[in-house]
């Protein structure tokens, strides 16, 4: 079974989603809808001629409401009898009940699903029903096997096909993988020069072991 736990740590920004309400002041790291509408929608360029297409997948459920997870595709304008039209899927959510989630928004090809561009939002509702949404875009996901768990620092130590030893460190009130265990894990960005590395985890899930190999 995935696990799913989310946890917030540094600001990343590149692409801002849009949404149906007018925003309130917010913090740099955030784009905040109010609790009046607390919905949002994000707006993703697709050209269906290419084979590629989008969909979009929520890794903890009941924090946000997804709409349509193949996204709702608006055609450019064009003129009778063009080909090769590019146009947008439209995404949306809405805020359901206090927690986290990242919002995964894939691009691939239905006959390649190994080739594949993800998107990822970081979102939040509050207790009073304020939706939260922060672009990951940067915070690349890495892959590997649990081969130790520090438990006093809150800790693991990962072997990794792409940085070797890495060691990742969790908040505290989230729930470290087992030994063994094969996980993808999202952090800021930031990786310590020293041996082994060190990161911050902003979320993690259990993925299958082949997924985990060098890639």
């Amino acid at each position: 079974m995935m696990k799913k736990i989310l946890a917030i740590l540094a600001a990343l920004t590149l692409m801002i989603p849009f949404a149906l309400a007018e925003e309130t002041e917010t913090p740099e790291v955030f784009t905040v809808y109010p609790p009046v509408a607390a919905h949002a929608q994000f707006a993703m360029p697709a050209n269906p001629t290419t084979g590629y297409t989008w969909t979009a997948f929520l890794l903890t459920e009941g924090v946000v409401e997804l709409g349509n997870p193949d996204g709702d595709y608006v055609a450019d304008e064009a003129e009778e009898g063009m080909v090769g039209v590019g146009g947008t899927h439209y995404f949306e959510i809405t805020a359901v009940a206090p927690g986290e989630t990242i919002l995964l928004l894939n691009y691939f090809r239905p006959f390649d699903p190994t080739d594949m561009k993800t998107t990822a939002y970081l979102v939040s509702v509050d207790e009073e029903g304020n939706l939260y949404i922060r672009d990951l875009e940067g915070a690349a996901p890495i892959i590997g096997q649990v081969t130790n768990i520090d438990e006093e620092s809150h800790a693991v130590t990962l072997m990794t096909g792409t940085h070797g030893e890495v060691i990742a460190f969790f908040g505290e009130d989230m729930p470290l993988p087992t030994l063994e265990e094969n996980v993808k894990i999202w952090f800021n960005g930031a990786m310590t020069m020293s041996i082994p590395a060190q990161i911050g985890v902003i979320a993690w899930e259990t993925i299958a072991p082949p997924q985990a190999r060098p890639m």
